[in-house]
């Protein structure tokens, strides 16, 4: 359990270790019961799980500006998610109230680009919960696009050690090239 809490850990930031300590297992304190799976913990579902059960109002709300200086992000991030359609704050006038399950998507899609994923994936990953049967290829989508970015991030760490060598036969040419001139090594100077 405790290297899918430091995984749920990464992926979802915030001080979630302790609470998932706390809630792994069942119990949510109070004598409230948490159904958290694995599975649950390690896709787009647990947020929506977890978070259901840490509020002790019945039907939190949220402006945009709590949301915003909760995630840390600006207004406008956050307008913009919604003028893609991945948030639907119910409206009172012009002001917008968003719900908990408003604040869970915006979760989400911050923690899906943050793992550097399109909108658009992060969007059919996100309504695949609400669909029947849903949840399987949500996992598969999930797995797949993991294995994706997890390829890429792999061949980029490969060209980055590639430049790295490069640049020191590069510098020790220089470095050599320098000396045979009898000119000073510029790094003392």
């Amino acid at each position: 359990a405790c290297g899918v809490i430091s995984l749920v850990t990464s992926l979802a930031g915030l001080d979630m270790r302790q609470r998932l300590l706390n809630n792994v297992g069942g119990t949510a304190g109070a004598g409230k019961t948490l159904p958290v799976s694995v599975s649950q913990l390690l896709t787009f579902t647990s947020t929506s799980i977890y978070y259901s059960s840490m509020s002790t109002h019945p039907n939190p709300s949220y402006t945009i500006t709590d949301l915003a200086r909760e995630l840390d992000i600006t207004t406008r991030t956050i307008r913009f998610y919604e003028d893609k359609g991945l948030l639907r704050p119910a409206r009172d006038g012009l002001r917008r109230i968003y719900s908990r399950a408003d604040r869970t998507r915006l979760k989400l899609v911050l923690r899906g680009k943050r793992l550097g994923w399109p909108l658009d994936e992060i969007r059919k990953m996100i309504e695949l919960y609400d669909v029947p049967g849903g949840e399987a290829r949500q996992l598969s989508m999930m797995i797949e696009r993991i294995d994706t970015s997890r390829q890429t991030l792999l061949q980029q760490r490969d060209d980055i050690e590639l430049a790295l060598r490069e640049f020191d036969e590069i510098e020790a040419r220089c470095q050599s090239q320098l000396q045979a001139l009898n000119v000073p090594d510029t790094a003392a100077v």
